[in-house]
């Protein structure tokens, strides 16, 4: 609502909105559906060095909560979570 007119302008959908950061697109276990989110990031204006660093590291969350919690994906989670652990070698 427009606070001087009163006029109604429109809803938010709160069913669509995340936590913050498009980072915290965390909920996607599988590599290929976060590259896909990713690239989508990355369509008008490539990621920042920031982004990726707040990608890797929330990557790596959901990959040890799958590790956790979903005991088929435990070795494929295993292996991406191995990958990016020798990033900091």
């Amino acid at each position: 609502m427009q606070p001087a007119t009163l006029e109604f302008v429109g809803i938010i959908d709160f069913g669509d909105s995340y936590i913050s950061h498009p980072a915290l697109d965390w909920r996607w276990p599988n590599h290929q559906d976060r590259l896909t989110i990713l690239q989508g990031y990355g369509q008008e204006t490539p990621a920042s060095e920031e982004f990726m660093v707040a990608w890797r590291s929330v990557m790596m969350l959901s990959d040890m909560s799958t590790i956790a919690i979903r005991p088929a994906n435990r070795t494929e989670a295993l292996g991406r979570l191995r990958e990016m652990a020798r990033a900091f070698e």
